[in-house]
């Protein structure tokens, strides 16, 4: 819940990447890999300088978060990644601002993507309530999700969805995009989380980040090259018209 530069941000969280830094005393406490047909989780990092740092500074102070997470991976098909992290009771809420590479290996241009908050129980990913504490940075907001190319048209505490607003804003296959975002990680909120996802001896438990992109369906993919089509035969022939 900090304004701070991106080109900071994603240079400090690439280092992380890069590193696959840990570092005691974190809230996360580690990242379990993935469950899911999307794809890879490559690589990933996270360190925890500043535990309960929630709403600060505040709202316009100015900073860099000390606490980041960073990922790298690639999709395969069009699927979801499921990213279990599992993290430890601090007393609080811990702020961490998330750098996310995506690869587009799946053989299809995006023009959409999404990002939800949940968990896993009985093997089936459960939504979290949007009043569990977990959450993309809500109600703040600061700073806002960035998913260049693709523009974000909804923000809510368990889900940013991102669309492309053109061609320009696809992601093509065989390319990557960078997504900066920030995750808000309470203690375990028995009153809004499943018992089952909590281990009460040692204070820890887990939670998913499902990410998923999105093509047009088939249909509608052939509705617009036919809408393309038929305003190109429609301006050749205004154009002819005006000849005579």
């Amino acid at each position: 819940m900090r304004n701070h530069p991106g080109a900071v941000s994603r240079a400090i969280l690439l280092g992380v990447l890069l590193t696959s830094m840990s570092l005691s005393g974190a809230e996360i406490t580690g990242i379990l890999g993935v469950l899911s047909p999307g794809g890879a989780l490559v690589r990933a990092g996270f360190q925890t300088m500043q535990l309960n740092n929630d709403e600060f500074p505040p709202v316009g102070g100015g900073g860099i978060n000390p606490n980041g997470v960073a990922l790298l991976k690639e999709f395969t098909a069009v699927a979801p990644i499921d990213v279990l992290f599992q993290v430890k009771d601090s007393n609080g809420t811990t702020e961490y601002d998330v750098l996310d590479r995506v690869v587009n290996l799946t053989g299809f241009r995006w023009y959409d993507f999404h990002m939800q908050l949940g968990f896993f129980i009985n093997g089936a990913f459960v939504l979290a309530n949007p009043n569990s504490g977990l959450d993309f940075d809500t109600p703040h907001r600061n700073p806002p999700a960035d998913f260049n190319p693709m523009d974000v048209t909804r923000h809510d505490p368990n889900r940013i969805d991102a669309k492309a607003a053109n061609l320009m804003g696809t992601i093509p296959n065989n390319t990557f995009a960078d997504f900066l975002f920030s995750m808000d990680i309470p203690d375990f909120n028995g009153a809004y989380m499943d018992d089952r996802i909590y281990d009460p001896v040692n204070k820890t438990w887990t939670f998913v980040l499902r990410q998923t992109p999105t093509v047009p369906e088939p249909g509608s993919m052939a509705f617009t090259g036919l809408a393309v089509i038929g305003f190109c035969v429609f301006r050749s022939r205004a154009r002819r018209a005006r000849r005579f």
